[in-house]
């Protein structure tokens, strides 16, 4: 810049060490520039997103944390009641069991969440029933969840709810198994979950196993699974437990009781929000259906 005495000349832009911001980013150059900006912007987005805790139970104040239970005879329909608030975005797992077969079902809350059949088997003693619902709506404390079907032999219902979960749950794996008879339960086969690590550390998956037996029983719980619970329906049994899990591990569900008759079992696997959370339809219980 040349200085004229008795002048007050106004630096230019190319004076100053800065070009106009509009000729900053023209052209070729300035494009590149942009995607980089907006490629930076969206990792520093990414790095801010809160981590993912895994899936953890949503606790009820029922046996285990159980969320809800009811039992009925002689109707169509069973009804449990909630013991704590479920919010939008969680998953509710649902297990029915009935004293007869060769039945269809379907389940329902107060909330208007919608609930999917996972698994449904059958043996001459009776049917066991896991259906789940990724909430979108709040599922209140002292809410109801309903399930109905077209027998009115004596049923009964077990629920469990967990935050964490992903929001396509089914995975279409085809459920497996054998009739049971005697005391030893066991349902699944011995092959190994895919549990990939949440990004905030904690559980990779739930699972949650459930039973019905032809007459009434004790159950002594699987020692790798929680206690959710036992109920008496028409003098049979229903019962249910859950297991979280951090690694890869064998999906097998076997609690024992001091029935000697048929059993049905059925269990469901789901996974953590970080990899597709998945239902894995494992049963044990013959043809059943």
């Amino acid at each position: 810049m040349t200085l004229i005495v008795g002048s007050n000349p106004t630096p230019s832009a190319s004076d100053q060490g800065t070009a106009p911001l509009t000729s900053a980013y023209a052209g070729p150059r300035g494009s590149d520039m942009i995607r980089r900006l907006l490629a930076t912007i969206a990792i520093l987005t990414a790095l801010a997103a809160p981590a993912q805790a895994g899936v953890a139970i949503i606790a009820g104040s029922g046996t285990g944390g159980q969320l809800a239970n009811g039992t009925s005879t002689g109707t169509t329909t069973v009804v449990g009641t909630t013991t704590a608030s479920v919010s939008a975005g969680s998953l509710i797992v649902v297990g029915v069991g009935i004293r007869n077969i060769n039945f269809t079902s379907a389940c329902t809350d107060t909330a208007g969440n919608t609930y999917t059949l996972a698994v449904n088997k059958g043996v001459g003693g009776g049917d066991a029933v896991i259906y789940y619902s990724y909430t979108t709506s709040v599922l209140s404390s002292g809410a109801t969840i309903t399930c109905t079907n077209s027998n009115t032999s004596g049923k009964g219902l077990i629920a469990v709810a967990f935050s964490g979960s992903d929001p396509t749950p089914l995975d279409a794996a085809t459920p497996v198994g054998t009739t049971g008879s005697g005391t030893a339960i066991s349902v699944g086969p011995t092959g190994t979950l895919s549990c990939p690590t949440p990004s905030g550390g904690g559980n990779c998956e739930a699972l949650v196993g459930f039973y019905q037996t032809s007459a009434t029983a004790a159950t002594t719980e699987d020692a790798a699974f929680t206690d959710l619970g036992t109920l008496t329906a028409n003098s049979s049994n229903v019962h249910m437990g859950y297991k979280l899990v951090t690694a890869n591990t064998a999906i097998t569900y076997a609690p024992t009781n001091t029935n000697s008759g048929t059993w049905v079992a059925v269990l469901g696997a789901f996974k953590s929000a970080t990899g597709a959370l998945t239902v894995h339809n494992l049963s044990s219980a013959g043809a059943g259906k």
